[in-house]
């Protein structure tokens, strides 16, 4: 007689949709729609519980609204369509829930998203990012006061930025080296951050003058956490396995291009608004004008670049990339030599991926051996900025898998990155 096989163990779901319950599947949770729901092509009730926007922020939204057959999706040109960031179901579950127990009715049923209430940990974010955070921008100083509140006053009108300042203090909160209770943090910033892009789609947030600071805002701190969140994909992604690190390296870049066009459309107003940013603006721009002198740093790679196979139009992007990362080189040095300090790292980690161009960033995303050379020396910059909270450790354990992924015959193309990264390891 054989013996029966022991029941394999089922484990309920008890906080999944009701498109799940309905069809007696298991729910894997996954906000702001779950996995079933998607493949089956149903109505998520997830998606009955997200967060109104108010009236007067809806009615801001459709002054710049896109008409009825392009409301589905954004722009490509945001740096929004690149990212849908996950949520891990074993993260949901571990962590406790934040939300509201009983939301209150939306105040426009048809308006198809959630209406949930902020709780104490929201709270707790606000004040962190306001006294902890803020210093990590070097917005701190007396000068820069309007600038935060300002910030906060954009913040309370319009959700979607509200949700990604949390976020974006959830995942510093996460990330300090003494920090409790972090992968409690870190859960909560991917639902925040998820939330946010659900609202910021749904709200179809074209940029228009109503709206324009708030998404420049959303946009900056987006780019922020999608780069703390990529290089932290450098201390978990397996040996010998550098693809995905690639994509969201190149995700990461596109997103930050994005940034760029909006920055581009928002500063006149951002002066306006902050008359600071202007003369800070100028102040580096004196900075910017003492290091005309361009280094020597990226100069072997520059003579690479004209002697590789890549076509005409592939040799001028990656030249241009090159140009520009000298040029940050040159003024990270000179504003050294001009203050004593090192500045606003936060400024140097992210400028050039926002000046990096266009064509450039997509031969990161093919992996062009030459292109990924270029991003090794970016990464060897970056590791000088290890004390940023956004960074750590990223940009060496980074120059390495590139080392390892493109082999010895590149080793030419390497041998700065590699000697920067191990002289200050």
């Amino acid at each position: 007689m054989r013996e029966k096989m022991p029941r394999r163990k089922h484990t309920k779901s008890r906080y999944g949709c009701l498109e799940c319950k309905k069809r007696h599947m298991k729910c894997d949770e996954s906000r702001p729609i779950c996995v079933a729901c998607s493949v089956a092509n149903l109505k998520c009730s997830f998606t009955s519980t997200l967060p109104t926007l108010p009236a007067t922020v809806r009615s801001a939204m459709r002054a710049g609204a896109r008409s009825p057959s392009q409301t589905s999706s954004i722009s490509s040109a945001s740096p929004i369509s690149y990212l849908s960031p996950p949520t891990s179901t074993a993260e949901t579950e571990s962590a406790p829930s934040v939300a509201s127990p009983t939301p209150p009715p939306s105040e426009n049923p048809q308006c198809g998203v959630f209406d949930e209430r902020y709780s104490l940990l929201h709270l707790e974010l606000l004040h962190h990012f306001q006294t902890d955070f803020v210093k990590t921008l070097d917005l701190d100083h007396l000068e820069f006061q309007p600038v935060v509140q300002m910030t906060i006053k954009e913040a309370f009108a319009t959700p979607f930025l509200m949700d990604e300042l949390l976020a974006l203090s959830a995942a510093h909160k996460a990330a300090l080296p003494d920090g409790q209770r972090r992968e409690y943090y870190r859960t909560e910033a991917t639902r925040l951050q998820t939330r946010a892009l659900a609202q910021f789609n749904d709200a179809q947030a074209t940029l228009s003058g109503e709206n324009r600071m708030a998404v420049f805002l959303f946009s900056t701190f987006l780019g922020q956490h999608v780069l703390h969140d990529t290089l932290q994909e450098a201390s978990c992604h397996a040996a010998g396995d550098i693809e995905p690190l690639l994509n969201k390296l190149g995700q990461c870049l596109n997103i930050h291009h994005g940034i760029a066009q909006i920055a581009g459309q928002s500063w006149e107003e951002l002066v306006a608004r902050v008359p600071v940013f202007g003369a800070h603006k100028a102040r580096c721009q004196e900075v910017t004008d003492e290091a005309n002198e361009p280094g020597s740093e990226c100069y072997p790679l520059m003579q690479l670049i004209k002697r590789s196979y890549l076509d005409q139009p592939g040799r001028d992007a990656c030249s241009l990339a090159v140009e520009r990362l000298q040029q940050l080189i040159s003024t990270r040095q000179a504003y050294y030599r001009t203050t004593g300090t090192s500045g606003p790292l936060i400024r140097f980690v992210q400028e050039w991926l926002v000046r990096a161009p266009q064509s450039y960033v997509y031969l990161v995303i093919e992996k062009r051996p030459e292109a990924l050379a270029i991003l090794a020396h970016y990464l060897a910059l970056l590791h000088q900025a290890r004390d940023c909270w956004v960074v750590g450790d990223a940009g060496v354990l980074i120059v390495q898998s590139i080392s390892e992924h493109l082999g010895t015959d590149w080793a030419e193309w390497l041998a700065w990155p590699n000697q920067m990264v191990a002289a200050v390891s």
